[in-house]
């Protein structure tokens, strides 16, 4: 995996990248990186396309000014990556995004993840009406059910019935579906047995 708007990736290279997405609107595309603004400078000319979903990662506090550069991108969804949370986000203002995903770090020297940085950014979900999926916990935890989230959290959180390792909650109904109107996180995933069939990665 690669950053498609690092500094060395000419903005021609970019350009011919969203051509083929825009010749194949079968597929569905999240394109993630560690240089929002970049992003948006670059797509600023580009057409906004329903197939393509553009986020950034934010692991701690430290990168928390990733998320408004993200707010500048024009996209049909835009998204964050918490993943590996590394560290507290408290106070993370997800305005204008639809999407955050997280998870912990993997590995066998994986760094832990606290529950309460889960709750921070659930509770910043509801407050935004931002889409929170819960990937896993990561480290020796990676295999525990989402249920597991402490406190108040775990009441809110409930796994989906075909992967108890995932945990999906829609706080803006009509965001975002894939095509045929299939929510992102029931796409399907190789732990569940039916295949991963989710959107390409850039």
């Amino acid at each position: 995996m690669s950053d498609l708007f690092h500094e060395a990736v000419p903005a021609k290279f970019v350009v011919a990248v969203w051509a083929s997405i825009q010749a194949t609107p079968q597929h569905t595309y999240q394109i993630l990186t560690k240089r929002p603004g970049r992003m948006a400078e670059i797509t600023a000319s580009l057409p906004v396309l329903a197939n393509v979903w553009l986020g950034t990662s934010v692991e701690n506090a430290d990168y928390l000014s990733r998320i408004e550069d993200l707010r500048r991108v024009k996209a049909a969804v835009r998204f964050i990556s918490f993943e590996p949370l590394l560290g507290s986000v408290a106070g993370a203002d997800l305005t204008g995004i639809h999407w955050a995903i997280v998870g912990g770090e993997s590995g066998p020297r994986s760094r832990p993840m606290a529950e309460e940085w889960v709750g921070e950014i659930e509770t910043a979900c509801r407050k935004a009406r931002t889409a929170f999926f819960f990937k896993q916990w990561g480290g020796v935890r990676k295999r525990a059910p989402v249920d597991t989230i402490a406190g108040a959290h775990s009441m809110r959180c409930r796994p989906r019935v075909s992967n108890p390792f995932y945990c999906l909650l829609i706080y803006r109904p009509a965001q975002p579906l894939l095509p045929g109107g299939i929510p992102f996180a029931d796409r399907g995933h190789q732990s569940s047995g039916r295949g991963d069939r989710g959107p390409s990665f850039f």
